[in-house]
């Protein structure tokens, strides 16, 4: 049996499969080894009575990078299960294999977080080092988060929307600030907020995505060398939910986006059966 998971910050997907068949499939918390190294403990809350039966492990996630974090995450797994081969890889391969496994493409992620690589349809031939989201993660919910709590209390928002935010967010609970500092996972709960701009009016929502992905697109993917040369391939929350806008902004940069793709996992099943 083989066992493959796929996990941003937030949430993970397990799929368990027996000759190209599916067991099982749960939806459990996000691991990150990288932002969060205690959340490799969440690998045993996955519990199926098969689960001894599984002799290899595919494992993309994010923060898959570095050989501490490889070394810790691997730890973990080798105390769970018992199987021969165990393959750690990091996010961005899972969505290009999803979305781009037999074609060229520019392919990122936009979550909680954000990554970008260039894939040649079976290997990643470029890449940038992901810097996280105290340093990067432009267009992400983290930024588009980030930039709501800098409208809100900078004043920036219309009464209308100020209103609402303050009742969503701060009305009967405890200081948002305090809440969001001293979470274990402040890039979780500020990414969380970038649900608000469902309920936004039409100026803030477009002020916010506009000024979000136009840094991702000048820091992602402007940088790559050729870029113009590539289609344009997404996975992820943000750019599942708000494809409209994203592709708004790719055209202002003279740029066409191909697919668009919330969850990388259906993708990812095809690649590993065929």
């Amino acid at each position: 049996m083989k066992l493959i998971v796929e996990s941003g910050a937030t949430k993970s997907t397990w799929v368990l499969l027996n000759e190209g068949q599916t067991v099982d499939t749960r939806i459990l918390k996000g691991i990150n080894p990288t932002s969060n190294p205690s959340s490799v403990d969440y690998v045993s809350d996955y519990q199926h009575p098969d689960k001894e039966h599984v002799t290899s492990i595919h494992f993309y996630g994010a923060g898959v990078s570095s050989p501490v974090a490889v070394d810790h995450l691997r730890s973990s797994l080798d105390a769970h299960f018992s199987c021969d081969t165990v393959e750690l890889e990091h996010d961005i391969l899972a969505a290009a294999r999803s979305v781009s496994a037999d074609q060229s493409s520019i392919v990122s992620i936009l979550g909680t977080g954000t990554n970008t690589v260039v894939f040649d349809g079976s290997q990643i031939t470029q890449s940038f080092k992901a810097l996280g989201y105290m340093f990067a993660d432009y267009g992400s919910g983290f930024h588009i988060g980030k930039q709501l709590l800098r409208a809100y209390y900078a004043h920036q928002m219309n009464d209308i929307d100020s209103a609402n935010f303050k009742k969503s967010y701060l009305e009967g609970k405890d200081d948002l600030l305090f809440r969001i500092y001293n979470s274990p996972r402040p890039n979780y709960e500020t990414a969380q907020l970038s649900r608000f701009l469902d309920q936004a009016t039409p100026e803030l929502k477009d002020q916010i995505l506009t000024t979000c992905f136009d840094s991702f697109f000048e820091h992602q993917i402007r940088p790559i060398r050729n870029h113009q040369d590539y289609p344009l391939n997404f996975v992820g929350s943000i750019a599942s939910v708000f494809e409209k806008d994203l592709r708004m902004v790719a055209k202002k940069y003279g740029l066409e986006i191909s697919i668009i793709e919330g969850n990388p996992i259906n993708g990812l099943l095809d690649y590993h059966n065929n």
